[in-house]
Formats: C-alpha cells, structure tokens, sequence
C-alpha cells in the first residue's frame, strides 16, 4: 500500500494545510460517485467498503479523507486505522445535519486492524484495538505490576504494550486504581 501522502501529492493536493487540500481537492472537478469510491480504495486500500457508500456520502468522506490525512501528515507512524474512523464519525455528523442520514453502518472497522505508516515508509498492520479489549489487556497488566511498578513505569508499560498516548495510559491508570 503507497503511503496516503503520496497519492496526495500525486493528485496535486496541497499538503500545507487542511484547509487548502479539501481546496484543492474540490478542483479535481470529479462529478461522479465512482471517481471519489476510487480516490478512497486509492487512499486506504480496503479499508473501507465503498460499495456500501450511498452517492451522497462518498464525495464528503473523500474530502474528510484528504482533510485529516493533512492534519496528521507529520505524525510519525501515520495511524491509517485512526484517520478512517474519524474521517467517517465527520462524515457521519455532516451527514446527519444535511440530510439526516447516516454511516453507523461503516464503523465496524474492528476486523480491520489498520495499516500504520512507519518513519521508514514501511507499512505495518496493526491489531485492531478494539476498546474492550484494550481495557481487558491493561487490567491484566496492572494487576500483574502494582505491586512491583510505580505508576510512570505502570504509565509506560500501558503506553508501549497497548499502542496508547501518555493521556490515554494514564486515564486507564487512573481508572483501574479507582476500580481496585
């Protein structure tokens, strides 16, 4: 899989800011469903189904494709996984404000794991993660470390076993002490 930012680019999509991608994004002139059902399946794979994508979705989720790409283009590895899910929950409120429709029907993306840009260019696929199992996976970690771990190392265990940001580790910390 070609790293999003490179099809981007390739597209002639400004990749200084989110704002003038989704700009030049809409100057593609691309008028039909099938050619945004495209520029998706380009941008990430099979990660989602655009078959299941009514015509008047697919345009926006493109453009939220695009926009959060750009927004994330400096983080190092690029979370695939991440970027889809928010660019269809924006796609989805958008969405329900015009027309009242929506995409909850998309986001069972736990059998995709995702696929994780790394530094090198390399891609990795990643498990899914999903919530439950995350917070399965961090009670046993913490119930085998209070005893011999302070809470940064019990922090840091959470953060390199279980994918997870300082913020995140330490809410899960946090609640677990609370539930002990």
């Amino acid at each position: 899989m070609l790293n999003p930012l490179t099809i981007i680019n390739r597209l002639n999509i400004s990749t200084n800011n989110h704002i003038d991608a989704v700009q030049d994004a809409k100057a593609l002139y691309w008028k039909t469903p099938k050619q945004f059902r495209q520029g998706i399946v380009d941008l990430v794979d099979d990660a989602i189904d655009t078959t299941t994508i009514d015509d008047k979705h697919v345009r926006h989720l493109f453009y939220y494709l695009i926009q959060n790409f750009v927004k994330t283009k400096d983080e190092v590895p690029l979370n695939i996984q991440a970027i889809v899910k928010t660019s269809l929950a924006d796609t989805d409120r958008l969405m329900g404000r015009i027309y009242g429709g929506d995409l909850h029907y998309l986001l069972h993306l736990e059998e995709y794991g995702g696929d994780v840009i790394n530094q090198d260019g390399t891609t990795t696929h990643t498990s899914s993660g999903r919530k439950g199992q995350k917070k399965d996976k961090a009670a046993v970690l913490y119930a085998e470390s209070k005893d011999t771990l302070s809470r940064h190392q019990i922090i840091d265990l959470f953060m390199k076993e279980l994918s997870m940001s300082k913020a995140g580790a330490t809410t899960y910390f946090y609640n677990l002490v609370k539930k002990a």
